[in-house]
């Protein structure tokens, strides 16, 4: 496997010049900064993108923790994300903790290790506010932990409010909210509400 220093001799530079051109420290010439593009293609050189972020404290990637990959949900969520990371010349770095806070924490502390850019958290397990005071910037998706912390959340309540208007507007008399346990912390959760505020202005009690 090739080497800084191969490059380096390949090239006909030092080092040091390679190393300032991978980390855009200094400015390097055209043609020397070609020459070194020449060398790590025929050599077959990709540099380490962990070890540059460790030396440098800083990366191109962010952390994305979902509790699964098989959810239609969580999937376009994946993708949207890892598109508009590409765009901006940053790397997905994805984490499945399957509903395990345990897991979630090792993650974090994972991600932290490799300086990334930021972390996108997408958590249904109790414990989130301990993440609060992580040393990275932090956005939660459909949970809100507090003031402080940026969350994306779907406006759940009214979409449980016009699944109930829909159904009675096609003449259903008889309804039914069919769900998990309901989890209180969760922002999904504010669905059942909305659904069952549209029955009650409507005259209708709903089952569940």
């Amino acid at each position: 496997m090739a080497t800084l220093k191969d490059v380096a001799e390949r090239a006909g530079v030092t080092v040091t010049t390679v190393s300032r051109m991978l980390n855009n420290k200094v400015c390097v010439s055209e043609k020397t900064r070609n020459r070194i593009q020449a060398a790590m293609n025929e050599l077959g050189y990709h540099p380490n993108d962990f070890a540059r972020s460790l030396s440098k404290k800083s990366s191109n990637f962010i952390g994305l923790i979902v509790p699964m990959a098989d959810h239609a949900f969580f999937n376009s969520v994946i993708a949207s994300v890892e598109r508009h990371a590409s765009e901006r010349d940053l790397k997905l770095l994805l984490c499945v903790s399957n509903h395990a806070f345990e897991k979630e924490k090792e993650f974090i502390h994972m991600l932290l290790s490799n300086k990334v850019q930021g972390i996108i958290l997408a958590s249904h397990t109790e414990g989130i506010d301990e993440f609060e005071s992580i040393d990275a910037p932090l956005i939660t998706l459909d949970r809100v932990v507090n003031a402080r912390i940026p969350a994306v959340c779907a406006d759940n309540y009214h979409g449980g409010k016009l699944a109930g208007k829909h159904l009675i507007e096609r003449g259903c008399r008889k309804l039914v909210y069919i769900s998990d346990t309901p989890i209180p912390y969760m922002e999904a959760s504010k669905r059942y509400q909305g659904f069952c505020d549209a029955c009650a202005q409507a005259g209708h009690r709903p089952a569940t």
